[in-house]
């Protein structure tokens, strides 16, 4: 099934795409989620504009049964008549690919972007390990252990993330005394390399696992912010760390951006990458192991008292953060679109674009569904250079689903 659908998205890409252009397949595997996401990207070809102003339409034609659009765009614009209406023949190629992919647990979408088109497959994976292997990955995953004089160090704006990343770092094992949470604050976002420094020069004989947003922004008033680059923060602080400091730091970048170009600049920077996704009680250890043993090149055998750290917690089987958090967050963002006229939201735009960043970053710790895939992709279609024409019904319709998922 999967490699029907990767067939029949490639061959539509070349077919509708750029002619010579190329078409880019991406593939991840995103081990909290235990999902696999299969992007097919193709440059724009002829009738691109007249598909991006359709807007939702053009998705919902496109995996239709017996419908193939592109035709129906060209007797359009031959003839005049309506861009909407659908010509039926005998395209069924993207319905039976959609089939395939509810057959797997998922779902296919496709995104008529300003320069480039991407259609997505995503459905529940597990990482395949070989009956004659010696060992399990949940086998190894329970082996491992962080050392007890680990300290976990987490920063984040918003204040959701911090819970979460409060839960990811006991779940891991690390104990309320070695945990710190930053970045409720300027000081604390732009202290972040000096407060560092001075933890790892005060303890040189301990490890640090270091949780780093990308996008840490300061809000200076309501038309201004300053957004510090949190992988950049990294850089500078190892740089200024002595080598064998240095090496005591696991540092990862977490970001909702995850495009292979974003996160190799993560990791040029620093030595890993975490994607915002849900924070599951098993799945923590099973993320983390294989990125601190390839820094520090160990294996450690759990405590007896490893679990010590997540029980203090109390929560059920996944971590995940109140109605109430979520709430605020809207509330904020109401309070900065209140005038929802395009001459009062221009001056705002910049520090609402970053706050639908960070609510965006928030959904995707949610549990993955339909409706927060949707809820994602209609945030990325809003955070536009300029204040977007009927961005006050836009918003409703995304609050609306936002407290629908809650």
């Amino acid at each position: 099934l999967l490699r029907y659908i990767h067939r029949n998205a490639v061959t539509n890409a070349c077919k509708y795409g750029k002619q010579g252009g190329l078409v880019l397949t991406e593939v991840r595997f995103d081990s909290i989620r235990r999902e696999l996401q299969m992007d097919v990207i193709n440059l724009p070809g002829p009738q691109h504009e007249e598909l991006r102003k359709l807007g939702p339409e053009a998705e919902i034609a496109v995996f239709a049964p017996s419908t193939r659009l592109h035709p129906t765009l060209s007797v359009a614009a031959a003839t005049g008549t309506a861009s909407r209406a659908v010509s039926h023949s005998s395209g069924d190629g993207a319905w039976i690919m959609d089939k395939c992919a509810k057959t797997l647990g998922g779902e296919c979408r496709i995104r008529f972007e300003a320069t480039r088109t991407v259609f997505t497959m995503r459905c529940p994976a597990q990482l395949y390990r070989s009956p004659f292997s010696k060992s399990s990955p949940a086998h190894e995953s329970k082996k491992f252990a962080l050392p007890p004089n680990t300290w976990g160090v987490a920063i984040d704006d918003s204040k959701i993330q911090r819970k979460l990343l409060d839960r990811l770092l006991a779940l891991a094992g690390i104990h309320k005394d070695r945990r710190v949470i930053l970045g409720k604050d300027t000081e604390e976002i732009t202290g972040f390399n000096e407060t560092m420094i001075q933890l790892i020069q005060d303890n040189p004989n301990d490890k640090f696992l270091m949780v780093v947003d990308e996008n840490l922004d300061v809000i200076v008033d309501l038309t201004h912010q300053i957004t510090v680059s949190g992988s950049k923060s990294v850089e500078e602080l190892r740089s200024q760390l002595k080598p064998e400091l240095e090496a005591q730091v696991l540092a990862l970048i977490r970001s909702a951006n995850d495009s292979c170009e974003d996160v190799g600049l993560y990791k040029s920077r620093a030595h890993g990458f975490l994607p915002k996704a849900p924070i599951q009680r098993d799945g923590v250890l099973d993320m983390i192991a294989p990125l601190w043993q390839e820094r520090f090149h160990e294996d450690a055998e759990a405590a007896d008292d490893q679990s010590a750290a997540a029980s203090e917690l109390g929560y059920g089987e996944d971590a995940a953060v109140s109605t109430s958090d979520f709430v605020q967050t809207l509330e904020v963002l109401d309070a900065l679109c209140r005038h929802r006229d395009k001459t009062s939201l221009a001056p705002r735009w910049p520090v609402i674009c970053d706050k639908l960043q960070t609510l965006k970053g928030d959904i995707m710790t949610l549990h993955s569904s339909n409706r927060v895939t949707t809820v994602v992709e209609a945030i990325d279609k809003l955070r536009t250079p300029d204040v977007p024409d009927e961005f006050g019904e836009r918003w409703k319709l995304i609050r609306t689903l936002i407290v629908s998922i809650l």
